[in-house]
C-alpha cells in the first residue's frame, strides 16, 4: 500500500466560496509524462472544514494485490499546492493507475465534524510508451493465488529509462521516464532516486510525477558517473560514483554517503583503505590495487547497523 501522510493543520480561513466538493465538479486529467499518473481536477470549490482527502484505485477484476491507497491531510492539501484557496482550484495527484485502461478512482473526503463523502471518478489512461516495451514484456512465472501470495503487494525493478513498479498480479503500476540513463535506483520518502550513468547528476522522481535533480557536493571526487546500486546509509544515502581523486581515476572502487540534498557526509576510497592495510602488514598492494582499471568492481555497498560497518 502506498501512502502519503502529513500532519494535519488548518486548511483555510473563512472565505466566500459557496460550493463544497461534489462529483459533478471533478474530472480526470491524464499526465503527458506517464500513463500511470494523472490528477483529479476541479474549479471554484470550497474545501473549508475538510480534514483529509484520500483516494483508492479500484483493482482489476480478479486482482489479488491490495488497491493503491493514498491519503492527504489538511496541511498536505495546502502546502503541496493541491488546493488554491485564492482561486478555488483543486488538483489532486493520482498515481498507480493501470495503463491503457478505464480506471475508477474512488475519492473519500472526510470533514472535521465527522461527515464523510465518497464518490467514483472515471480515469482512462494512455498506452505504454515504446521506451518501456522491455519492462512490459516481463514474465510472471509463478502466479499468485489466494492460497499463495507474498506478504507485499508491490515491488519495483530498475530499467535504464525508469524504475518500474509492478503489483503481484504482474501489472505495471508506475514508471516515470528519467531525462538521462540512470540505473542506480532507490525508493525513499515517497520518491525514487535515480543516479545518472553520465555525469554528476541524481534525479528525484516523485511518485506524483514531478522530477528534480541535484549533484554531489563537498566530496573528494570529481565525479564522472554513478554505477550499480543506491542503498540506505547510517545518516544518509550510500551511493557509488566513479571519477578522479587528486588526478587519479577511481573506477568502481569508491563509496560516498550523502545527505538528501547531495552534500557528501563521508567518502571511502576503497583502494586507499586496502593499500594502507596491506602496507601496514608488510605487503605490497601495487599488484592488487590498480587505480584506473576495474580491479574491484563494487556491485553494492550497504550499511550494517548491527556492527556499524560498511559492507
Amino acid at each position: 500500500m502506498l501512502c502519503v501522510c502529513l500532519i494535519a493543520g488548518c486548511l483555510s480561513d473563512d472565505h466566500d466560496r459557496s460550493r463544497a466538493l461534489e462529483p459533478r465538479d471533478l474530472w480526470f486529467e491524464a499526465s503527458h509524462q506517464s500513463p500511470f499518473i494523472g490528477s483529479l481536477r476541479a474549479d471554484d470549490v470550497d474545501l473549508a472544514g475538510v480534514a483529509s482527502i484520500s483516494y483508492e484505485i479500484r483493482p482489476k477484476p480478479g486482482a489479488l494485490a491490495r488497491p493503491v491507497s493514498v491519503s492527504y491531510a489538511q496541511d498536505a492539501l495546502r502546502n503541496r499546492g493541491i488546493f488554491d484557496k485564492a482561486t478555488g482550484s483543486f488538483s489532486l495527484p493520482v498515481f498507480g493507475l493501470y495503463a491503457d485502461y478505464a480506471n475508477t478512482v474512488s475519492l473519500h473526503v472526510r470533514y472535521e465534524g465527522g461527515l464523510e463523502t465518497r464518490f467514483d471518478i472515471p480515469a482512462a489512461t494512455a498506452v505504454l510508451p515504446e521506451s518501456l516495451g522491455a519492462a512490459a514484456n516481463s514474465i510472471v512465472r509463478l502466479p499468485v493465488s489466494a492460497a499463495r501470495r507474498p506478504s507485499f503487494d508491490y515491488f519495483y525493478l530498475k530499467y535504464l529509462d525508469s524504475p518500474v513498479v509492478y503489483d503481484i498480479d504482474g501489472e505495471m503500476r508506475w514508471a516515470n521516464l528519467v531525462p538521462a540513463t540512470a540505473h542506480s535506483i532507490l525508493l525513499v520518502d515517497n520518491h525514487f532516486l535515480a543516479a545518472s550513468t553520465e555525469g554528476n547528476t541524481v534525479y528525484r522522481l516523485q511518485l506524483e510525477g514531478g522530477i528534480s535533480e541535484f549533484s554531489l557536493t563537498g566530496g573528494n571526487m570529481v565525479i564522472e558517473n554513478f554505477h550499480h546500486n543506491v542503498t540506505p546509509g547510517k545518516a544518509g544515502i550510500i551511493i557509488t560514483p566513479s571519477g578522479e581523486v587528486d588526478g587519479v581515476y577511481k573506477y568502481e572502487a569508491f563509496v560516498s554517503e550523502i545527505e538528501p540534498n547531495g552534500r557528501v557526509i563521508r567518502d571511502w576510497d576503497i583502494g586507499e583503505i586496502f593499500s594502507r592495510h596491506m602496507r601496514d602488514n608488510g605487503d605490497d598492494p601495487s599488484n592488487f590495487v590498480r587505480d584506473g582499471v576495474d580491479w574491484l568492481h563494487i556491485n553494492e555497498a550497504a550499511y550494517d547497523p548491527h556492527d556499524d560497518s560498511l559492507v
